[in-house]
Protein backbone atom coordinates (compact mmCIF):
# COMPACT_ATOMS: atom_id res chain seq x y z
CA UNK A 1 0.00 0.00 0.00
CA UNK A 2 1.26 3.46 -0.86
CA UNK A 3 2.20 5.79 2.03
CA UNK A 4 -0.56 8.04 3.28
CA UNK A 5 -0.55 11.43 1.58
CA UNK A 6 -0.80 14.60 3.60
CA UNK A 7 -4.35 15.64 4.35
CA UNK A 8 -6.07 18.20 2.16
CA UNK A 9 -6.71 20.58 5.06
CA UNK A 10 -4.13 22.39 7.17
CA UNK A 11 -4.31 21.89 10.92
CA UNK A 12 -2.81 25.34 11.52
CA UNK A 13 -5.47 27.45 9.83
CA UNK A 14 -7.45 28.74 12.81
CA UNK A 15 -5.66 32.05 13.14
CA UNK A 16 -8.38 34.44 14.35
CA UNK A 17 -12.14 34.44 14.98
CA UNK A 18 -14.32 34.57 11.88
CA UNK A 19 -16.25 37.83 11.59
CA UNK A 20 -19.98 37.59 12.29
CA UNK A 21 -19.87 33.91 13.30
CA UNK A 22 -20.10 32.60 16.85
CA UNK A 23 -17.33 30.52 18.36
CA UNK A 24 -19.69 27.54 18.38
CA UNK A 25 -20.12 27.75 14.61
CA UNK A 26 -16.39 28.14 14.07
CA UNK A 27 -15.73 25.09 16.25
CA UNK A 28 -18.30 23.08 14.27
CA UNK A 29 -16.72 24.08 10.96
CA UNK A 30 -13.34 23.08 12.35
CA UNK A 31 -14.69 19.63 13.23
CA UNK A 32 -16.14 19.28 9.73
CA UNK A 33 -12.76 20.15 8.20
CA UNK A 34 -11.09 17.48 10.28
CA UNK A 35 -13.72 14.94 9.19
CA UNK A 36 -12.91 15.91 5.61
CA UNK A 37 -9.24 15.17 6.39
CA UNK A 38 -10.14 11.68 7.53
CA UNK A 39 -12.39 11.03 4.54
CA UNK A 40 -9.62 12.14 2.19
CA UNK A 41 -7.09 9.82 3.83
CA UNK A 42 -9.50 6.87 3.52
CA UNK A 43 -10.18 7.75 -0.12
CA UNK A 44 -6.48 7.79 -1.00
CA UNK A 45 -5.77 4.55 0.87
CA UNK A 46 -8.67 2.77 -0.87
CA UNK A 47 -7.52 3.97 -4.30
CA UNK A 48 -3.99 2.80 -3.60
CA UNK A 49 -5.29 -0.60 -2.46
CA UNK A 50 -7.46 -1.02 -5.58
CA UNK A 51 -4.54 -0.12 -7.83
CA UNK A 52 -2.24 -2.58 -6.07
CA UNK A 53 -4.79 -5.42 -6.15
CA UNK A 54 -5.39 -4.89 -9.87
CA UNK A 55 -1.65 -4.77 -10.57
CA UNK A 56 -1.01 -8.01 -8.72
CA UNK A 57 -3.99 -9.73 -10.36
CA UNK A 58 -2.78 -8.84 -13.84
CA UNK A 59 0.73 -10.01 -13.07
CA UNK A 60 -0.43 -13.34 -11.64
CA UNK A 61 -3.48 -14.17 -13.69
CA UNK A 62 -2.84 -12.11 -16.79
CA UNK A 63 -6.34 -10.68 -16.72
CA UNK A 64 -8.70 -8.37 -14.94
CA UNK A 65 -10.44 -9.14 -11.68
CA UNK A 66 -14.17 -9.72 -11.56
CA UNK A 67 -16.10 -6.83 -10.07
CA UNK A 68 -17.00 -8.88 -6.97
CA UNK A 69 -13.31 -9.16 -6.09
CA UNK A 70 -12.79 -5.43 -5.64
CA UNK A 71 -16.37 -4.41 -4.80
CA UNK A 72 -15.66 -4.02 -1.05
CA UNK A 73 -12.72 -1.71 -1.72
CA UNK A 74 -14.73 0.25 -4.25
CA UNK A 75 -17.51 0.72 -1.73
CA UNK A 76 -15.02 2.10 0.78
CA UNK A 77 -13.58 4.41 -1.87
CA UNK A 78 -16.97 5.60 -3.12
CA UNK A 79 -18.28 6.22 0.38
CA UNK A 80 -15.14 8.16 1.30
CA UNK A 81 -15.36 10.18 -1.90
CA UNK A 82 -19.00 11.03 -1.26
CA UNK A 83 -18.20 12.04 2.31
CA UNK A 84 -15.23 14.14 1.18
CA UNK A 85 -17.32 16.02 -1.39
CA UNK A 86 -20.15 16.57 1.08
CA UNK A 87 -17.87 17.84 3.83
CA UNK A 88 -15.87 20.14 1.57
CA UNK A 89 -19.13 21.55 0.20
CA UNK A 90 -20.22 22.27 3.78
CA UNK A 91 -17.02 24.15 4.61
CA UNK A 92 -16.60 25.89 1.22
CA UNK A 93 -18.93 28.80 2.11
CA UNK A 94 -16.70 29.62 5.09
CA UNK A 95 -13.61 29.37 2.88
CA UNK A 96 -15.16 31.79 0.41
CA UNK A 97 -15.90 34.50 2.99
CA UNK A 98 -13.64 37.56 2.81
CA UNK A 99 -10.79 37.35 5.36
CA UNK A 100 -11.72 33.78 6.19
CA UNK A 101 -9.59 32.17 8.92
CA UNK A 102 -10.12 28.85 7.14
CA UNK A 103 -7.67 29.72 4.35
CA UNK A 104 -5.15 26.83 4.45
CA UNK A 105 -1.62 27.55 5.55
CA UNK A 106 0.98 27.62 2.77
CA UNK A 107 3.43 25.51 4.81
CA UNK A 108 0.91 22.66 4.92
CA UNK A 109 -0.02 22.97 1.25
CA UNK A 110 -0.69 19.82 -0.77
CA UNK A 111 -1.45 19.26 -4.45
CA UNK A 112 -5.07 18.51 -3.63
CA UNK A 113 -6.22 21.93 -2.53
CA UNK A 114 -5.01 25.31 -3.68
CA UNK A 115 -4.01 26.74 -0.36
CA UNK A 116 -3.16 30.43 -0.38
CA UNK A 117 -5.10 30.89 -3.64
CA UNK A 118 -8.45 30.49 -1.91
CA UNK A 119 -7.47 33.08 0.67
CA UNK A 120 -6.29 35.53 -1.97
CA UNK A 121 -9.48 35.11 -3.96
CA UNK A 122 -11.78 35.62 -1.00
CA UNK A 123 -10.09 38.94 -0.27
CA UNK A 124 -10.99 40.08 -3.80
CA UNK A 125 -14.42 38.48 -4.12
CA UNK A 126 -16.61 40.53 -1.80
CA UNK A 127 -18.62 41.85 -4.76
CA UNK A 128 -19.30 38.42 -6.27
CA UNK A 129 -22.77 36.93 -5.70
CA UNK A 130 -22.59 34.65 -2.67
CA UNK A 131 -24.07 31.59 -4.40
CA UNK A 132 -21.69 31.94 -7.34
CA UNK A 133 -18.66 32.44 -5.07
CA UNK A 134 -19.54 29.34 -3.04
CA UNK A 135 -20.07 27.21 -6.16
CA UNK A 136 -16.79 28.44 -7.65
CA UNK A 137 -14.77 27.56 -4.55
CA UNK A 138 -16.47 24.18 -4.11
CA UNK A 139 -15.94 23.14 -7.73
CA UNK A 140 -12.33 24.31 -7.60
CA UNK A 141 -11.58 22.25 -4.50
CA UNK A 142 -13.19 19.17 -6.06
CA UNK A 143 -11.40 19.65 -9.40
CA UNK A 144 -8.04 20.16 -7.75
CA UNK A 145 -8.31 16.73 -6.14
CA UNK A 146 -9.28 15.10 -9.45
CA UNK A 147 -6.57 16.81 -11.51
CA UNK A 148 -3.84 15.90 -9.03
CA UNK A 149 -4.80 12.25 -9.46
CA UNK A 150 -5.04 12.50 -13.26
CA UNK A 151 -1.61 14.09 -13.58
CA UNK A 152 -0.13 11.47 -11.26
CA UNK A 153 -1.71 8.70 -13.35
CA UNK A 154 -0.50 10.21 -16.64
CA UNK A 155 -4.01 10.93 -17.93
CA UNK A 156 -3.10 14.64 -18.04
CA UNK A 157 0.31 16.12 -18.92
CA UNK A 158 2.35 17.75 -16.15
CA UNK A 159 1.64 21.24 -17.50
CA UNK A 160 -2.07 20.68 -16.82
CA UNK A 161 -1.70 21.01 -13.07
CA UNK A 162 -4.60 23.22 -12.06
CA UNK A 163 -3.43 26.81 -11.54
CA UNK A 164 -4.07 28.69 -8.32
CA UNK A 165 -7.65 29.85 -7.97
CA UNK A 166 -6.38 33.40 -7.59
CA UNK A 167 -4.84 33.12 -11.07
CA UNK A 168 -8.29 32.28 -12.48
CA UNK A 169 -10.06 35.05 -10.61
CA UNK A 170 -10.49 37.52 -13.48
CA UNK A 171 -11.89 34.74 -15.66
CA UNK A 172 -14.32 33.81 -12.91
CA UNK A 173 -15.48 37.40 -12.46
CA UNK A 174 -16.38 37.65 -16.15
CA UNK A 175 -18.94 34.85 -15.71
CA UNK A 176 -20.63 35.90 -12.47
CA UNK A 177 -23.51 37.82 -14.07
CA UNK A 178 -24.14 35.05 -16.59
CA UNK A 179 -24.39 32.56 -13.73
CA UNK A 180 -26.93 34.71 -11.90
CA UNK A 181 -29.07 35.18 -15.02
CA UNK A 182 -29.10 31.41 -15.59
CA UNK A 183 -30.17 30.89 -11.97
CA UNK A 184 -33.05 33.32 -12.43
CA UNK A 185 -34.14 31.49 -15.56
CA UNK A 186 -34.06 28.12 -13.80
CA UNK A 187 -31.36 26.67 -16.07
CA UNK A 188 -29.42 24.99 -13.22
CA UNK A 189 -26.03 26.52 -14.05
CA UNK A 190 -22.82 24.92 -12.90
CA UNK A 191 -19.23 26.16 -12.81
CA UNK A 192 -16.89 23.93 -14.79
CA UNK A 193 -13.10 24.07 -15.08
CA UNK A 194 -12.26 23.20 -18.68
CA UNK A 195 -8.95 21.69 -19.86
CA UNK A 196 -8.17 23.23 -23.25
CA UNK A 197 -6.47 21.76 -26.26
CA UNK A 198 -6.71 18.06 -25.38
CA UNK A 199 -6.81 15.61 -28.28
CA UNK A 200 -9.23 12.72 -28.79
CA UNK A 201 -7.01 10.16 -27.07
CA UNK A 202 -6.65 12.33 -23.96
CA UNK A 203 -10.39 12.95 -23.67
CA UNK A 204 -11.06 9.29 -24.29
CA UNK A 205 -8.72 8.35 -21.43
CA UNK A 206 -10.22 10.90 -19.04
CA UNK A 207 -13.77 9.70 -19.73
CA UNK A 208 -12.93 6.00 -19.41
CA UNK A 209 -12.88 3.74 -16.37
CA UNK A 210 -15.41 5.50 -14.14
CA UNK A 211 -17.92 3.33 -12.29
CA UNK A 212 -21.49 4.11 -13.41
CA UNK A 213 -24.77 3.75 -11.53
CA UNK A 214 -25.46 0.31 -13.03
CA UNK A 215 -21.98 -0.87 -11.91
CA UNK A 216 -20.68 -0.85 -15.48
CA UNK A 217 -17.68 1.26 -16.49
CA UNK A 218 -17.62 4.36 -18.65
CA UNK A 219 -16.08 3.59 -22.03
CA UNK A 220 -14.77 6.97 -23.14
CA UNK A 221 -15.51 9.13 -26.14
CA UNK A 222 -16.87 8.14 -29.54
CA UNK A 223 -16.92 10.51 -32.53
CA UNK A 224 -18.82 9.77 -35.71
CA UNK A 225 -17.52 12.68 -37.76
CA UNK A 226 -13.97 11.56 -38.53
CA UNK A 227 -12.85 12.95 -41.85
CA UNK A 228 -15.03 16.06 -41.77
CA UNK A 229 -13.49 19.48 -41.27
CA UNK A 230 -14.62 21.63 -38.35
CA UNK A 231 -15.67 25.11 -39.40
CA UNK A 232 -14.61 27.09 -36.33
CA UNK A 233 -16.98 29.90 -35.40
CA UNK A 234 -15.64 33.41 -35.19
CA UNK A 235 -14.65 34.19 -31.62
CA UNK A 236 -12.49 36.48 -29.58
CA UNK A 237 -8.85 35.56 -29.22
CA UNK A 238 -8.52 32.60 -26.89
CA UNK A 239 -6.12 32.57 -23.98
CA UNK A 240 -3.49 29.90 -24.53
CA UNK A 241 -3.72 28.85 -20.88
CA UNK A 242 -4.48 25.12 -20.62
CA UNK A 243 -7.37 25.87 -18.23
CA UNK A 244 -10.50 27.91 -18.67
CA UNK A 245 -13.70 28.42 -16.71
CA UNK A 246 -17.22 28.00 -18.05
CA UNK A 247 -20.74 28.39 -16.77
CA UNK A 248 -23.03 25.80 -18.33
CA UNK A 249 -26.46 24.40 -17.62
CA UNK A 250 -25.97 21.21 -15.64
CA UNK A 251 -29.57 20.04 -15.96
CA UNK A 252 -30.13 16.41 -16.94
CA UNK A 253 -31.56 17.45 -20.33
CA UNK A 254 -31.30 20.57 -22.51
CA UNK A 255 -33.35 23.41 -21.04
CA UNK A 256 -34.31 24.94 -24.40
CA UNK A 257 -35.80 22.41 -26.83
CA UNK A 258 -37.80 22.24 -30.05
CA UNK A 259 -35.45 24.51 -31.96
CA UNK A 260 -32.97 23.81 -34.74
CA UNK A 261 -29.34 24.92 -34.75
CA UNK A 262 -30.07 27.44 -37.52
CA UNK A 263 -32.95 28.89 -35.49
CA UNK A 264 -35.41 28.57 -38.37
CA UNK A 265 -37.30 25.46 -37.32
CA UNK A 266 -39.17 24.26 -34.25
CA UNK A 267 -42.22 25.65 -32.46
CA UNK A 268 -40.03 27.05 -29.69
CA UNK A 269 -37.61 28.94 -31.95
CA UNK A 270 -38.83 32.48 -31.24
CA UNK A 271 -38.85 32.03 -27.47
CA UNK A 272 -35.39 30.46 -27.53
CA UNK A 273 -33.96 33.41 -29.44
CA UNK A 274 -35.50 35.84 -26.95
CA UNK A 275 -34.17 33.89 -23.95
CA UNK A 276 -30.65 33.63 -25.30
CA UNK A 277 -30.49 37.30 -26.29
CA UNK A 278 -30.86 38.18 -22.59
CA UNK A 279 -27.60 36.50 -21.62
CA UNK A 280 -24.95 39.03 -20.52
CA UNK A 281 -22.28 37.71 -22.87
CA UNK A 282 -24.35 38.06 -26.02
CA UNK A 283 -23.20 40.85 -28.31
CA UNK A 284 -24.01 39.48 -31.77
CA UNK A 285 -27.75 39.13 -32.35
CA UNK A 286 -27.51 39.55 -36.11
CA UNK A 287 -29.28 36.23 -36.68
CA UNK A 288 -30.90 33.43 -34.72
CA UNK A 289 -28.29 31.02 -36.05
CA UNK A 290 -25.35 33.07 -34.76
CA UNK A 291 -27.07 33.54 -31.40
CA UNK A 292 -27.72 29.83 -30.90
CA UNK A 293 -24.22 28.89 -32.01
CA UNK A 294 -22.57 31.28 -29.55
CA UNK A 295 -24.74 30.11 -26.65
CA UNK A 296 -24.11 26.41 -27.31
CA UNK A 297 -21.20 24.59 -25.63
CA UNK A 298 -18.04 23.66 -27.47
CA UNK A 299 -17.16 19.97 -27.46
CA UNK A 300 -14.46 20.40 -24.83
CA UNK A 301 -16.77 22.44 -22.61
CA UNK A 302 -19.48 19.78 -22.84
CA UNK A 303 -17.01 16.96 -22.17
CA UNK A 304 -15.63 18.88 -19.19
CA UNK A 305 -19.15 19.03 -17.74
CA UNK A 306 -19.60 15.29 -18.20
CA UNK A 307 -16.16 14.58 -16.74
CA UNK A 308 -16.94 16.67 -13.66
CA UNK A 309 -20.06 14.56 -13.07
CA UNK A 310 -18.00 11.36 -13.30
CA UNK A 311 -15.35 12.72 -10.94
CA UNK A 312 -18.00 13.48 -8.33
CA UNK A 313 -19.71 10.12 -8.76
CA UNK A 314 -22.79 11.72 -10.33
CA UNK A 315 -24.83 10.54 -13.29
CA UNK A 316 -23.88 11.95 -16.71
CA UNK A 317 -26.30 14.38 -18.32
CA UNK A 318 -28.14 13.64 -21.57
CA UNK A 319 -28.77 9.89 -21.09
CA UNK A 320 -31.90 10.20 -23.28
CA UNK A 321 -31.44 13.56 -25.02
CA UNK A 322 -29.02 15.35 -27.32
CA UNK A 323 -27.37 18.74 -26.80
CA UNK A 324 -26.58 21.03 -29.73
CA UNK A 325 -22.85 21.82 -29.97
CA UNK A 326 -21.21 25.07 -31.00
CA UNK A 327 -18.95 23.63 -33.70
CA UNK A 328 -20.17 23.29 -37.27
CA UNK A 329 -18.79 20.83 -39.83
CA UNK A 330 -18.30 21.22 -43.55
CA UNK A 331 -20.45 18.50 -45.11
CA UNK A 332 -19.85 18.97 -48.82
CA UNK A 333 -21.29 22.37 -49.67
CA UNK A 334 -23.45 22.49 -46.55
CA UNK A 335 -22.90 22.82 -42.84
CA UNK A 336 -23.68 20.20 -40.25
CA UNK A 337 -23.65 20.71 -36.50
CA UNK A 338 -22.11 18.72 -33.70
CA UNK A 339 -24.52 17.15 -31.19
CA UNK A 340 -23.55 15.51 -27.90
CA UNK A 341 -25.10 12.91 -25.63
CA UNK A 342 -24.35 10.00 -23.31
CA UNK A 343 -25.37 6.47 -24.30
CA UNK A 344 -25.82 4.38 -21.11
CA UNK A 345 -25.97 0.99 -22.86
CA UNK A 346 -22.48 1.53 -24.27
CA UNK A 347 -21.15 3.71 -21.49
CA UNK A 348 -19.88 6.15 -24.12
CA UNK A 349 -20.03 9.88 -24.60
CA UNK A 350 -21.06 10.55 -28.19
CA UNK A 351 -20.01 13.41 -30.42
CA UNK A 352 -21.99 13.17 -33.65
CA UNK A 353 -23.23 15.42 -36.45
CA UNK A 354 -26.67 16.28 -37.74
CA UNK A 355 -28.11 18.82 -40.17
CA UNK A 356 -28.46 22.35 -38.82
CA UNK A 357 -32.19 22.38 -39.63
CA UNK A 358 -32.86 19.33 -37.42
CA UNK A 359 -34.90 19.76 -34.26
CA UNK A 360 -36.65 17.55 -31.72
CA UNK A 361 -39.05 18.11 -28.84
CA UNK A 362 -36.55 16.63 -26.35
CA UNK A 363 -33.20 17.74 -27.80
CA UNK A 364 -31.89 21.28 -27.89
CA UNK A 365 -29.71 23.90 -26.26
CA UNK A 366 -27.72 23.68 -23.03
CA UNK A 367 -26.79 27.37 -22.57
CA UNK A 368 -23.16 27.98 -21.73
CA UNK A 369 -20.56 30.70 -21.62
CA UNK A 370 -16.81 30.49 -21.25
CA UNK A 371 -14.36 33.07 -19.99
CA UNK A 372 -12.82 33.24 -23.45
CA UNK A 373 -15.98 34.49 -25.14
CA UNK A 374 -17.92 36.42 -22.50
CA UNK A 375 -17.83 40.20 -22.60
CA UNK A 376 -20.17 42.79 -21.20
CA UNK A 377 -23.41 43.11 -23.12
CA UNK A 378 -23.68 46.41 -24.88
Amino acid sequence: MQPKQRSWWSNKTMTKPMPHLSQEVIDLLWEISQAANRAFDILREAEASITEVQRVAKAVEGGELAYEAIAPLEKIRNDAQANFHLLTAMVAPAMSLPRSPFAPNSIEATPVLATQSVARVTERSENLPVDYRERLVTRYVQKREAVARQVADGALPENYQLPELSDLFEQAVSLATTYEVMVEKGWEPDVVLVPRGLDFEQWNALLSGHRLADQSWSEGLHRTWAGFEVAHPASSEVDISPWGIAVISGAERPVLTSVSKDGKHGFNAKRVVKELSELPGVTDTSSAEVLIQRASPTEERYLALQLSHLERGERPVDPRTWTIGRENLKIGEELGSLFFYFRPKEGQFKSIWRRTDTYDNSDGIRPSAGDEDVVANS
